[in-house]
């Protein structure tokens, strides 16, 4: 068994690659990056981005009916 298919439970063949399907996300800032010596020197500015909080693997099937 390579993996079960989170949708339809079905355990997949050896070799079998999953298809992830993000299912959550949240926003993110990230803090500027200073200069340790003078913080006044801005190396990375802040910034602004998404994480996956889940994501769940299916399998062709699966991934192909959800469109």
């Amino acid at each position: 068994m390579s993996f079960r298919c989170d949708r339809c439970g079905k355990a997949q063949p050896i070799h079998a690659k999953p298809h992830r399907i993000v299912t959550e996300t949240r926003e993110r800032v990230y803090p500027e990056v200073v200069d340790d010596d003078d913080p006044s020197i801005v190396l990375k500015p802040e910034g602004h981005g998404w994480e996956v909080v889940k994501e769940i693997e299916v399998c062709e099937r699966c991934a192909s009916d959800r469109d």
